[in-house]
């Protein structure tokens, strides 16, 4: 069998390109390289090395072989690393579940210094609506949230904490061509029978229960953000949608604020940075928490 020291001592001579070189990088004897180096050969059935000149050099098999080698030492190298992270009880992976309406770009700074602390840990960052966030890591599945559930919808939760990062504002929209129709508009209940573009919540908490729409509204219902925009901005209805996402469509005029008198045109609520208590974090997400919670996000 192959060992892994055959395959440094092949990598040193193969690139020292003598055996007093490589013994003197690995702190080995030159007899204890040649001898590596034969049974290496034996057990291939191939010769790695030319020993007609002074220098040894790789046979053509060689480099074939040398290439290969030097892959499979990166590979257990990795291995290596990767098992002393978990030996210092650092984490093999991490969810962090994060509301959908919430503008990830400010995360990727702190996404980033994680990536260079801690490279052997894998992130899953799962886009969530409405309560899915906060179910993820109420029930341990994610271990940090940001979440934009109300907060009555977080005192449903016991053993959470819960930090507040910044706001953020949802607005309704429709296209002026839609809100033409109904000229004088001054009234929600015109949109009655324009169909409602709902997301739906990922989480269990309003299961079955229409928030934020009028008796008798017509309602689509669709599982993200890009689908609502795409169908109010054809025409097919209106909803409410996250400020950030709209700002340079309402200013193009491609849509247009819904403001009535008996319906606020847009709604702020603040976006937290949520834990379970009762699930102790490890190193790293500890490191995530504090990185965000340090975030400053206010403009």
């Amino acid at each position: 069998m192959i060992t892994i020291d055959q395959l440094k001592v092949l990598e040193a001579i193969a690139e020292e390109k003598s055996l007093r070189a490589a013994a003197s990088r690995l702190h080995k004897t030159q007899p204890a390289l040649s001898h590596s180096v034969k049974q290496l050969e034996v057990q291939l059935g191939l010769a790695l090395f030319t020993r007609d000149s002074y220098r040894l050099s790789l046979t053509s098999a060689g480099k074939s072989i040398y290439q290969m080698a030097q892959k499979a030492l990166r590979d257990v190298s990795q291995i290596e690393q990767y098992a002393n992270h978990l030996n210092q009880g650092n984490e093999a992976n991490i969810v962090i579940a994060v509301e959908a309406a919430f503008p990830i770009e400010p995360l990727f700074s702190a996404f980033e210094q994680v990536h260079n602390n801690f490279p052997s840990t894998q992130l899953s960052i799962t886009q969530e609506y409405v309560t899915g966030a906060l179910q993820l890591v109420s029930e341990g599945k994610a271990q940090i949230a940001i979440t934009a559930a109300p907060l009555d919808y977080l005192s449903k939760f016991s053993g959470l904490i819960a930090i507040e990062l910044s706001k953020g504002e949802m607005v309704n929209v429709a296209t002026p061509q839609l809100l033409d129709k109904y000229k004088p508009f001054n009234s929600i209940e015109s949109l009655i029978n324009e169909n409602q573009i709902i997301v739906k919540d990922t989480g269990e908490i309003t299961k079955d229960v229409e928030l934020n729409t009028q008796s008798g509204q017509s309602c689509w219902y669709v599982n993200n953000f890009e689908a609502k925009l795409k169908l109010i901005c054809h025409n097919l209805g209106w909803g409410m949608l996250p400020r950030h996402l709209v700002s340079q469509h309402i200013i193009s005029g491609t849509l247009q604020e819904i403001k009535v008198a008996d319906k606020e045109s847009s709604m702020t609520f603040p976006f937290c940075l949520v834990k379970n208590k009762s699930h102790l974090l490890g190193p790293v997400a500890t490191e995530i928490w504090r990185t965000l919670s340090e975030l400053d996000l206010e403009e």
